[in-house]
């Protein structure tokens, strides 16, 4: 993504585990690991960061769609005055997952991306969001005004805090007992 003759990208990553006990019992539990980094332009001091600051509670795997669990992830910015030659700009943020989640060891089971639920839709979506195959697109196109008439006017600094809930539907009934894990990866980009 180009800005001013530069780039401004933020990707975090995170880790999803299903852990399946004996019996009938089983959990999801989603913890994000979260890797930031950002490829900035020639002004230094121009900052775009996503998180994730709290894991995901476990899922209980006791029917086939899972009660939802919050996932809060958070947006910041900085875009000093004079670092754009432009006068605004445009927010989007968007999740996704590019793999199914898998087993350990020889398990051959799976749970498929598109079993991931977002907001009660599947988080594959089939369309280009963010710039990226499939993603989610949680905000998309939130203005940032770098100039007005007061500093409130502007929204060159700031951040946002995002809900996402997450949940899990159309998942093999038959899962192996295991630890499942896969990536639920974050982004933002400002146009």
């Amino acid at each position: 993504m180009k800005v001013a003759g530069g780039s401004e990208t933020a990707t975090a990553l995170g880790k999803v585990i299903v852990k399946r006990k004996p019996k009938t019992l089983r959990h999801l539990r989603l913890v994000l690991l979260i890797m930031t980094a950002a490829a900035l332009s020639a002004h230094a001091q121009a900052t775009l960061t996503i998180s994730a600051p709290a894991a995901l509670p476990q899922f209980q795997l006791t029917s086939i769609t899972t009660a939802t669990n919050n996932l809060v992830i958070q947006t910041n910015w900085n875009f000093p005055f004079g670092s754009s030659h432009w006068w605004s700009a445009n927010l989007s943020i968007c999740v996704y997952m590019s793999l199914p989640m898998t087993g350990t060891g020889t398990n051959t089971d799976t749970i498929p991306a598109t079993a991931v639920q977002v907001n009660g839709s599947s988080i594959v979506t089939g369309g280009t969001n963010c710039g990226v195959p499939n993603a989610y697109p949680v905000v998309t196109n939130s203005a940032l005004s770098f100039f007005g008439k007061a500093p409130s006017g502007t929204t060159q600094h700031g951040s946002r805090s995002d809900t996402l809930g997450i949940s899990i539907s159309g998942y093999p009934a038959n899962l192996e007992s295991d630890t499942y894990t896969g990536t639920i990866n974050l982004i933002a980009t400002v146009q």
